[in-house]
């Protein structure tokens, strides 16, 4: 809707700027616009428009701060959460590093009998 306000405004703007009769053209726009903003029945729909933003600014308000509470103890939830998985999670591995004897429990070896595969790739020059 603002872009089409926008829009509205910047093609208004290039039509009076780029008529020959441009001042004509312009002041005649000015005074349908001020004729229009100073109608009784559009003040009267603007009052009624601000008077119920006002009516609702407190409900809105206060829907916001619910959401916002609502956020922050969600938030807090999952940092409790993510304490808590992140401590079990410290507990598991110095479990088992202290039961860990050193011996890959697949092969029985020890990481020091890994010798790393080397492929030959023959030469490429």
């Amino acid at each position: 809707m603002l872009k089409k306000a926008i829009f509205l405004v910047g093609a208004g703007v290039g039509f009076v700027l780029g008529t020959r009769a441009g001042r004509d053209t312009y002041d005649k726009l000015r005074a349908q616009v001020t004729g229009f903003v100073n109608d009784p029945k559009v003040q009267e729909k603007v009052n009624q428009g601000t008077e119920w933003a006002k009516e609702k600014a407190p409900v809105v308000a206060g829907k916001v701060q619910e959401g916002a509470e609502k956020a922050k103890d969600a938030a807090s939830g999952a940092a409790d959460t993510a304490s808590t998985k992140a401590d079990q999670a410290v507990g598991t591995v110095k479990d088992k590093a202290a039961d860990d004897d050193g011996t890959d429990p697949e092969t029985g070896g020890t990481s020091s009998d890994y010798e790393p595969h080397v492929v030959d790739q023959g030469d490429s020059h």
